[in-house]
C-alpha cells in the first residue's frame, strides 16, 4: 500500500467516527501578541470552521487531522458569520494583526468561495484598527488573478505557505503533502513580485525519520530559504493529532515526537539571520507533543515563546537540565537503536 493509499484510508475510517460540527461556530478564536518587525502588536487569530482542506479531503498529510473540525453542511453565509461574530467579540480598539485559517487554504475556492472572500475581504477594509491580514495556502492556490484580487483591497498582506522541508524527497515519502519544491518556489515568486510578505512552516520530525535527521533537515531547510528572502520562517513541531499516520504508528510506540532541545538547538544557530524565526508548538510539554523529560518542559517552552517575540537567542543561555545530556547521547544513537529504512539525508541535489 502506497503511503497516499494509507493516508486516504486512515482518514476514511476516522471520518465515519465523526460527528458533525456546529458551522455556526469558528473552530478557534484567540488573542495574542506577535512580532513584526521590530515590535510587538496584538494579534487575533480566526480559524473558520469551512468544509476542510481539498487535500485532506482527497488523501492528506500523514500529520494532519484538521479536517475533522470541518463542517460537512457549511455555507457562504456560516463562514461569513463566524468571522464576523470573531471580530465583533474579540477585536480590540488597539491596531492588530488579523490571522485568518481555515485549516486548509484561504484561496481554494472549494473552502472560501470568492464572493464569501469578497465579503471577508470587504469588511477587513472598513475595519481601520486590522492593520496586516495574514491568511495561509497551498501553493496551487497562490495564482496572478488571487494575488491581484486581495493587493486590490489590502495594503499589508502576509501568506504562509506549509513547505514543511526543501527535501521533495521527505515531502513525499513522509508527509505525503502532494506538491514539489518547485511548486512552493514558484508560489514564492509570485508573493515576493507582489510585495506580500511571505511566511513559510517547517515541520520539525516528520515520521520516518531519526531526530538527528530531522535536525539536520530543518536546518538544511532554512539554508535553502534564506536564499529566498523568505520573511518569516515558522518552525512547527510534529505532534499526534488523531485519525493519522502519525498517531497510527505513535500508538504502536513506532513515532515519538521531537525533543524541545531539538528545537532550541535549531532556533538558537539561526536567531542572528536576517528573517524573523519563531515556533509556536501545539501540545507542548504533552505527550503527544514536542517534550523533553517532563521536568523542565514549562520553562525551556517559555524560552521558545520569549525567543520567538524577541529574537534574542540569550533566552537560552542559562536554560539546562539533566535530561539534555539524555537528548545528545539519544540523538547521536538513534539511528543504530531503530532499524531505519531509509536515511533521508541528501545524496543528490535538489531539481530547483
Amino acid at each position: 500500500m502506497s503511503l497516499n493509499q494509507w493516508a486516504k484510508e486512515i482518514r476514511r475510517n476516522q471520518l465515519k467516527k465523526e460527528k458533525d460540527k456546529p458551522k455556526d461556530k469558528p473552530v478557534y478564536v484567540n488573542k495574542s501578541k506577535i512580532r513584526e518587525k521590530n515590535e510587538l502588536i496584538n494579534c487575533l487569530t480566526v480559524i473558520l470552521r469551512t468544509k476542510g482542506c481539498s487535500w485532506a479531503r482527497e488523501s492528506g498529510c500523514t500529520m494532519c487531522g484538521y479536517i475533522y473540525d470541518s463542517a460537512k453542511e457549511v455555507e457562504d453565509r456560516d463562514i461569513f458569520n463566524q468571522f464576523k461574530e470573531s471580530i465583533k467579540k474579540y477585536g480590540t480598539k488597539k491596531p492588530f494583526v488579523l490571522k485568518i485559517f481555515t485549516s486548509g487554504s484561504f484561496l481554494d475556492k472549494k473552502e472560501i468561495s470568492k464572493n464569501l472572500r469578497d465579503k471577508i475581504i470587504d469588511y477587513i477594509k472598513r475595519e481601520p484598527k486590522i492593520r496586516k491580514l495574514i491568511i495561509e495556502s497551498r501553493p496551487e492556490f497562490i495564482t496572478q488573478n488571487n494575488l491581484m484580487d486581495l493587493l486590490s483591497e489590502i495594503n499589508k498582506l502576509e501568506i504562509a505557505i506549509g513547505l514543511e522541508t526543501t527535501n521533495d524527497e521527505i515531502r513525499k515519502d513522509c508527509i505525503n503533502k502532494n506538491f514539489t519544491y518547485n511548486d512552493f518556489l514558484k508560489a514564492a515568486e509570485l508573493i515576493k513580485d507582489h510585495n506580500i510578505n511571505l511566511k513559510t512552516y517547517l515541520l520539525l520530525k516528520p515520521p520516518f525519520l531519526t531526530e538527528k535527521t530531522a535536525i539536520e533537515d530543518i536546518k538544511s531547510s532554512i539554508d535553502d530559504l534564506r536564499k529566498l528572502n523568505v520573511d518569516k520562517i515558522s518552525i512547527n513541531p510534529c505532534n499526534i493529532q488523531k485519525g493519522t499516520i502519525v498517531e497510527y504508528l505513535f500508538e504502536r510506540d513506532e513515532y515519538n515526537p521531537p525533543w524541545i532541545w531539538s528545537l532550541t538547538d535549531i532556533l538558537k544557530e539561526y536567531a542572528s539571520y536576517d528573517f524573523t524565526l519563531v515556533s509556536e508548538p501545539v501540545a507542548g510539554g504533552k505527550k503527544r507533543g514536542i517534550h523533553n523529560c517532563g521536568k523542565c518542559d514549562n520553562e525551556v517552552l517559555e524560552r521558545v515563546k520569549d525567543f520567538s517575540l524577541h529574537q534574542d537567542q540569550t533566552v537560552f543561555n542559562e536554560t539546562e537540565c539533566e535530561c539534555k545530556l539524555t537528548w545528545k547521547n539519544y540523538v547521536e544513537i538513534e539511528r543504530k537503536l531503530h532499524n531505519t529504512p531509509k536515511d533521508f539525508r541528501r545524496s543528490t541535489p535538489k531539481n530547483k
